[in-house]
């Protein structure tokens, strides 16, 4: 199973109808029952590993959203006020702007006057 995580594709078993039969193969080889575990087990693993994209489930909304960051300001700002590090902070609920972002904001001007009740968005900035 360690090996088909790794990447290994072709797997060698030994293979019997009886373990009963005579010879020492025969007690450590798998029956087909076994065989048939070994294969469906190899499919739920190729399953559970998913196809390396990262997305959110929708079970995971409410969560992203509470406990999430957004960009928020930190004091009341006038209209025309060129964005700095001291007017923004990252806070949740994740509302607005996401925190990848605060390069972008930074230096923008803002476009209406913003309150720490406002949700900072692309339309408050120019």
């Amino acid at each position: 199973m360690a090996a088909y995580l790794m990447g290994a594709r072709i797997i060698e078993t030994h293979f019997t109808l009886n373990h009963a039969w005579k010879g020492t193969d025969h007690a450590l080889s798998l029956e087909p029952q076994g065989l048939r575990q070994l294969v469906e087990n190899l499919r739920i693993i190729r399953e559970s590993m998913g196809d390396g994209i990262k997305r959110k489930l929708p079970i995971e909304a409410a969560a992203v959203h509470k406990m999430g960051n957004a960009i928020h300001v930190t004091k009341s700002i006038p209209a025309g006020t060129k964005i700095e590090h001291d007017d923004i902070c990252l806070k949740a609920p994740a509302d607005g702007l996401a925190p990848y972002e605060w390069e972008d904001v930074l230096g923008k001007m803002t476009t209406c006057d913003l309150t720490t009740a406002d949700i900072l968005d692309w339309e408050a900035l120019k």
